[in-house]
Formats: C-alpha cells, sequence, structure tokens
C-alpha cells in the first residue's frame, strides 16, 4: 500500500493501481487494496469503478470509516442524495477524526434536499466544537437565507469575513443580504 501511495503522490496512477492490486492478491480478504484502488479511481474521476471498489472495501470491513466516506462524497456529487446521506450517517457514526468534514458535507446535502434546519444543525454542530470554521458559517448563511432569516445569514457572512478578509465570496453574499435588508449604502461598500 505504501508503494501506490507513493505512485499516487507522484501522479503515477497506473503503477499505483498495479502495487493495490499486489495488496489484493496477497491478502484478498483486506480491504487496504480495495480502498486504495477507489481512492485512485475517485483521483481520475472513474466514479463507478471508485464505488465499486470502496462498496468491496466496505464488504470486508464493515466498519471502514474512509470507505463510507469517499462514497458519500462521489453519491453527493452525482446527485445521489438519499445514498450520500445513508453513507455519510454512517461514517458519522464510526465518529472520525475529520468529523467536522463529514457534518459539513452531510449539511450541504441536507442544504441540497430543501431541509434547511437539518442543514443548519450540522452546521451549527461543527460551529459548536470548531468556532473558527469559516466553512460552516458560510454554509450556515446559505442555510439560514433559504428560510428567510435574513439577520442570521448576515451575522454568519460577518463571522466568516471576520475570519477570512480575503474571501470574496462572502462579501458578495453579505451585500446580496444587505440589498435584501434595503441597507444598500453597505451593500454597495461590500460590493466594492
Amino acid at each position: 500500500i505504501y508503494i501506490s501511495d507513493e505512485y499516487v503522490s507522484t501522479e503515477n496512477y497506473e503503477e499505483a493501481l498495479l502495487y493495490a492490486d499486489t495488496v489484493i492478491n496477497i491478502v484478498p480478504a483486506s480491504p487496504l487494496g480495495y480502498y486504495s484502488k477507489g481512492c485512485i479511481y475517485q483521483i481520475t474521476q472513474n466514479d463507478s469503478l471508485a464505488i465499486l471498489n470502496y462498496s468491496k472495501a466496505i464488504k470486508l470491513n464493515n466498519d471502514h470509516v474512509d470507505a463510507y466516506y469517499n462514497r458519500g462524497i462521489i453519491y453527493e456529487q452525482q446527485g445521489k442524495l438519499d445514498q450520500a446521506l445513508v453513507d455519510y450517517n454512517k461514517a458519522l457514526k464510526l465518529n472520525p477524526s475529520y468529523i467536522a468534514d463529514v457534518y459539513i458535507n452531510r449539511g450541504n446535502v441536507y442544504l441540497a434536499k430543501k431541509a434547511f434546519t437539518k442543514a443548519v444543525e450540522d452546521y451549527s454542530t461543527v460551529i459548536k466544537e470548531d468556532t473558527t470554521n469559516a466553512k460552516a458559517y458560510h454554509n450556515r448563511a446559505e442555510a439560514y437565507l433559504k428560510q428567510d432569516n435574513l439577520d442570521k445569514a448576515l451575522s454568519d457572512y460577518d463571522k466568516v469575513i471576520q475570519l477570512d478578509s480575503t474571501n470574496l465570496n462572502a462579501f458578495i453574499k453579505r451585500a446580496s443580504v444587505l440589498e435584501l435588508k434595503k441597507e444598500y449604502k453597505e451593500a454597495i461598500e461590500d460590493y466594492e
């Protein structure tokens, strides 16, 4: 696996796949080779093969959190939101070290499904644990905006800008909220 990973880091995906297959041939009951192949196929945007290999890794180890998470990302990108939710929920139950990312992604799925309250809850969970997570504030502001809660959206965009004063998208979004609130002078300042 380490050799396969090194080939991935040099973008030599053919060699990386060969070494992942070698792992599978040596230890067919191990999920490592399949997970590695799933990652390689995901990087090279061969989603169907990535899903196939992640699924094999999960079949061999039902608690393979990374396989669930990565497969969920692909499902989300493909618009298969219910399948993405299943995988993100399973990943959350397994409590990965990158749990904030899983909550943000699941929140994004809820946002896409127009389940705005659930999206807000997931982003708020991240913010409760990490008050400096600009992405969680930004995404929560989007959910608040969809709920027509302009004050909370504005507050979250303020926080994003406070955390990252170079985030142009946050300035644009905040300006649009200010326009909706008929605070045109402030909106112009943000657009400028």
